[in-house]
């Protein structure tokens, strides 16, 4: 059985789920009957190497045992693509079990498609914390955090807020009208910037 020009790999986990090899082929598209294995990851693994071995892309509809096939493609030295799809704890071990056939071919349907991997961005934090705010609840925030990280306050339009009896944290004034980057690596454009005057009662 086929999904999107990849070979799929179905595996019953030793008769745990109900899976009806004609049924399931049929659900995805296919023509002849899906075969079922039982125990694909041991007894039948030679099964996942000759299809391996192939070179057509797999789908296996297993992914407890991932490392174990992964570590089988090493072994052999093919590098043949394989994806993995979780149809037992999403679907075949449900108390629905019986009536997932449907669910089951969506679930490889889904994982047999060739879907780039989202970008990402390497995120590196020199313990720095920024905490934005107006009142009392921003300061205590800043307090809580400043044994973890180093903590500045920046108060916008500041309403009357009683200074703190030690000043750990530094505390400055302004309103953010620009910020530019990412957690980690960030720009930020304040407008009436000015720290707290030691003198002052409020």
């Amino acid at each position: 059985m086929e999904i999107g020009g990849r070979k799929i790999l179905v595996c019953d986990c030793e008769g745990t789920m109900p899976l009806d090899g004609k049924a399931l082929a049929k659900a995805c598209g296919g023509a002849a009957a899906a075969f079922v294995n039982h125990q694909l990851c041991r007894a039948q693994l030679e099964n996942f190497r000759a299809a391996a071995a192939a070179g057509t892309p797999l789908l296996v509809a297993c992914t407890q045992e991932q490392p174990l096939f992964n570590e089988a493609l090493g072994e052999a030295g093919i590098d043949t693509p394989v994806a993995y799809a979780n149809i037992r704890e999403r679907a075949g071990w449900s108390s629905e079990g019986a009536a997932a056939l449907p669910k089951i071919a969506a679930l490889l349907a889904e994982a047999a498609l060739d879907i780039p991997p989202a970008p990402s961005v390497t995120l590196k934090s020199g313990g720095v914390c920024l905490v934005y705010g107006r009142d009392e609840t921003a300061l205590a925030a800043a307090q809580q955090l400043a044994g973890r990280l180093d903590v500045t306050l920046l108060l916008t339009r500041p309403q009357e807020i009683v200074p703190p009896q030690r000043m750990d944290v530094p505390v400055f004034a302004g309103t953010i009208i620009a910020a530019r980057g990412h957690l980690g690596a960030f720009e930020l454009t304040v407008d009436d910037y000015a720290p707290a005057k030691p003198s002052s009662r409020g």
